[in-house]
């Protein structure tokens, strides 16, 4: 280990990410509610010398964007975390906004998913900056919102430009295990809006209308019949019915003549937005409903993700877990959609997606392991180092 490399794990040791971490769980950031916890972040980043600077995505809600350059030019190195998490279960024991510790998990509301990642990377950035070292190019931190909604956040910075930035490392709870792999390929995903339009009637005499929610359920229990394409490694995406909406406001006797349901469909490589569309629609038509039914493509839309492996951030960061973990990481197909996909597939950047382990994600009491965040973060710093001044090989960039 060069001496550099000794110099971030000393500055590391004098830097407690558990009680970071404990202060990011403390502060509530739901979906849409990101605006506390990216004051917070930014004052940090200030303090430790990054500029930093807001972004307005929707109305209140704001990304988060700390840049430190270093004395020497060279490459940038951005480390993003989304700021939002899910609401907590009902089922939750004790406060989620409280961080508990028990044989060695720590436990509270983002802890994993992804407040985890962002006190680790958050450490590696104020460890790279308090060693001294005079690196070349310079670090990130994006703290963006939304990424559990539509991902309105990662989008929001692609189309302002990250035409600076050479790689990027997202801190999703993926730990390079077999169990739980870095995704390597990634499905896609569209959303349809079904309307299925019926015809009025007397609740007591339901044979004079058309019912819109008994035909939108025709249609919905026929969704096993969707042509897809089946790959190779990720199968078929599957299909879900997140909403349905339909019916009296306040009780009425009334046979429903409208009805709009939200269903999500995971795509793989093949498949497009367009022919998901006519898939549907070729569905509804061998049905032959009484009603009419229309479809519509909304937002968001994700195209299907195969990860560059080759790119330089990569070979440095497989280096360093091999140091690490004693065996090379594990890559693999993954059913869950990150920012990874506007990042990498909207904006060219390579994108890899690591961070800490753990368990209960978006469930009661959900937690990160301790040991996982110390290696974690330890990873972070000393690929940054080496992404930064040197090659794989351990050449300097000139």
């Amino acid at each position: 280990m060069k001496s550099e490399e000794r110099q971030i794990l000393a500055a590391l040791d004098s830097i407690d990410t558990t009680a970071l971490l404990r202060e990011l769980i403390a502060i509530p950031s739901a979906v849409g509610n990101e605006g506390q916890l990216a004051k917070v972040i930014g004052e940090m980043l200030r303090v430790d010398g990054f500029d930093v600077r807001y972004q307005d995505v929707e109305g209140a809600r704001r990304n988060v964007i700390g840049t430190f350059r270093f004395p020497r030019s060279g490459p940038c190195l951005m480390f993003n975390g989304h700021l939002d998490t899910v609401a907590p279960a009902t089922d939750w024991k004790g406060d989620p906004l409280t961080a508990e510790v028990h044989n060695g998990r720590l436990h509270g509301l983002g802890a994993l998913d992804m407040k985890g990642g962002i006190a680790s990377s958050l450490t590696a950035c104020k460890a790279l900056i308090s060693s001294g070292i005079p690196f070349r190019g310079s670090i990130m931190f994006s703290g963006v919102i939304d990424e559990e909604g539509y991902s309105s956040g990662a989008r929001a910075l692609v189309e302002q430009g990250l035409d600076a930035v050479d790689g990027i490392i997202i801190g999703e709870p993926c730990a390079g295990t077999k169990a739980n792999p870095i995704p390597a390929l990634t499905p896609g995903k569209v959303l349809y809006r079904l309307t299925v339009e019926g015809v009025q009637a007397h609740g007591f005499m339901p044979q004079e209308g058309v019912n819109a929610v008994e035909e939108a359920a025709r249609i919905i229990a026929a969704l096993d019949q969707l042509p897809q394409l089946e790959h190779p490694k990720l199968g078929n995406g599957p299909v879900s019915t997140l909403k349905i909406t339909g019916g009296y406001e306040e009780y009425a006797v009334v046979v429903p003549d409208r009805c709009e349901a939200i269903i999500s469909r995971m795509i793989v490589p093949g498949e497009t937005s367009k022919g998901c569309k006519a898939d549907l629609e070729a569905l509804i038509a061998s049905l032959k409903l009484d009603a009419r039914a229309t479809v519509e493509m909304v937002p968001p839309y994700y195209a299907p993700l195969e990860t560059d492996r080759s790119a330089k951030l990569f070979r440095v960061f497989e280096e360093v877990y091999a140091d690490e973990y004693d065996r090379p990481p594990t890559y693999g197909t993954s059913v869950v959609i990150t920012d990874a996909s506007v990042f990498s597939g909207l904006g060219g950047i390579p994108t890899l997606v690591f961070g800490p382990s753990g368990g209960s994600i978006h469930q009661a009491n959900e937690y990160v392991d301790l040991a996982s965040l110390a290696a974690c973060t330890k990873t972070y710093a000393l690929t940054a180092v080496r992404f930064l001044n040197h090659s794989p090989e351990g050449e300097s960039h000139d």
